[in-house]
């Protein structure tokens, strides 16, 4: 009701019934952060960076969601086991437009084609984009 009142375009889906980038973060939200709030050993000491650890719903082991809400790149360095990968997204100013590791996605073809990185540790984020670390199935 908000949203049409407002003429808001916040649902998951555009007009055309395409979906948005909201409904990509979503789904991969859903299938690596579970409900158990982990907490995670760091100084927050960048104020852009922004850290949230989950219990993974398979793999029990803790992933993490940092997103970096700055207008420059920041570096994040995280202890991992062999076998962790991850997924940078990054969207437009507008967020219509949504990449995964530097591929767009507009489809649920396109986001199955995305393939999570190896992740030895470390990596940057560019300004205003997310990355998805998820620890390795057992």
């Amino acid at each position: 009701m908000r949203q049409s009142l407002i003429g808001g375009h916040y649902g998951l889906l555009d007009d055309e019934g395409m979906a948005r980038p909201d409904y990509f973060v979503s789904l991969l939200w859903k299938e690596n952060m579970g409900e158990q709030v982990m907490t995670l050993p760091y100084d927050n000491k960048n104020q852009s960076l922004r850290l949230y650890g989950h219990k993974h719903p398979d793999a029990g082991k803790t992933s993490v969601v940092g997103i970096n809400v700055g207008e420059a790149s920041t570096s994040l360095s995280i202890d991992c086991v062999p076998g962790t990968r991850y997924i940078l997204l990054q969207g437009d100013e507008k967020m219509k437009t949504l990449t995964m590791n530097g591929q767009r996605v507009r489809t649920l073809e396109d986001f199955d084609a995305c393939k999570a990185h190896e992740f030895d540790g470390s990596l940057t984020l560019p300004a205003y984009s997310a990355v998805f670390i998820i620890p390795p199935s057992e």
